[in-house]
């Protein structure tokens, strides 16, 4: 196990496209569905990181697919762009509101969430997508949950 390049996310990344293992969005769909459990939807797709694992005969399954590989095996070359302008925008659009006092209009809170997705942003480019995007989630719905009842007034 520790002979092979099993655990470095960027060799992964170059099998993928050496091997040009793409699904056409298929990995997405089970990012953005990951709360569907598997005894509803069996065909559910694996992490991409399994799935790197389960094509190319790894016997160690537990592999990382960095941020680059989850764009390419789901739209190729275009989708490591596509996801590269998506997540700039994203933190570009999470820094601005942050760094620019537009949090005042949002409150302290925003701060707490935002620290949160600055740690997860970790996670989310080392790999894979579709655990880092369902723990990044839950954490965010725990956190807000717990604001909503804290800060909840009763109308008299």
């Amino acid at each position: 196990m520790f002979t092979e390049a099993h655990f470095d996310s960027y060799q992964n990344f170059a099998l993928l496209v050496s091997n040009d293992l793409i699904t056409y969005g298929k990995q997405l769909l089970g990012v953005f569905l990951f709360w569907v459990p598997r005894s509803v939807w069996p065909e559910k797709p694996m992490g991409t990181g399994a799935f790197t694992a389960e094509k190319l005969n790894f016997f160690f399954s537990n592999v990382a697919a960095n941020y680059f590989a989850e764009g390419y095996v789901n739209f190729g070359y275009i989708g490591i762009i596509i996801f590269l302008i998506f997540i700039a925008y994203q933190t570009a659009l999470a820094d601005k509101i942050y760094w620019e006092g537009e949090r005042k209009v949002t409150g302290d809170f925003f701060s707490v969430l935002y620290t949160i997705s600055l740690g997860f942003l970790f996670f989310i480019l080392r790999g894979d997508m579709l655990s880092s995007v369902a723990y990044l989630f839950g954490f965010l719905f725990a956190a807000i949950f717990v604001y909503k009842i804290t800060t909840f007034k009763i109308k008299n």
